[in-house]
């Protein structure tokens, strides 16, 4: 009998196997800084660089037939607890995805990123490619990217972009955060979205 404990030391082991099959951590100057896993949630795994966290962990989102992987950027502050922090007395958003970055490193303004998705019904160009790359279409099996494909998109991504997606969440970086999380902010509120109570405001993004 498999139990839980197993189960989810089965997923730890698949999620390692998996992250150090397809990144170059060593290359990328990152280290593995935190490992979370018990016997009732999802493993996830934290590497640091001197420039920023990035979050790897299972995705159970039910619109997957086949489970596949979350990945979040965050800055050094980015907890390894929980999705935010507290800033001057208010929730602020530390863990991030990587599309709006990417919109970001492109030019693109907030509208044309939202344009991008909502009107064009787009990735940006990257995420295209690798999904209609031999290799993406192999690592989709129900229409969605699985646990390697999802980690080899963002090897994609890091190949592309490299140092300038790490600092953009530089700490050290306060003139370009500071334009990164403006961009963020009108993007959330052209797609529409309201600031709600139990979470960080659409501009509190740290």
């Amino acid at each position: 009998m498999v139990t839980p404990k197993k189960y989810r030391e089965k997923e730890y082991n698949q999620l390692v196997q998996v992250l150090e099959n397809v990144f170059d951590f060593d290359h990328w100057k990152f280290q593995q800084t935190f490992v979370f896993k018990d016997a009732i949630h999802a493993p996830y795994i934290i590497y640091d660089s001197e420039w920023c966290r990035i979050w790897f962990g299972w995705d159970y989102g039910e619109m997957h037939q086949s489970r596949t992987m979350s990945v979040f950027y965050g800055r050094l502050h980015a907890p390894d607890d929980g999705a935010n922090i507290i800033v001057n007395g208010k929730k602020c958003k530390a863990w991030h995805h990587v599309n709006t970055a990417i919109n970001f490193l492109e030019g693109l303004s907030p509208k044309e990123s939202v344009d991008q998705r909502r009107i064009k019904r787009e990735w940006p160009k990257i995420i295209e490619q690798f999904e209609n790359s031999d290799i993406g279409k192999e690592l989709m099996p129900d229409g969605y990217l699985n646990l390697e494909g999802m980690a080899r998109l963002h090897g994609a991504i890091w190949e592309k972009y490299g140092q300038r997606l790490f600092e953009l969440f530089d700490l050290r970086r306060i003139d370009l955060w500071d334009k990164y999380s403006k961009f963020l902010a009108e993007h959330n509120k052209l797609l529409g979205l309201r600031n709600i109570p139990e979470l960080p405001d659409l501009d509190m993004n740290c």
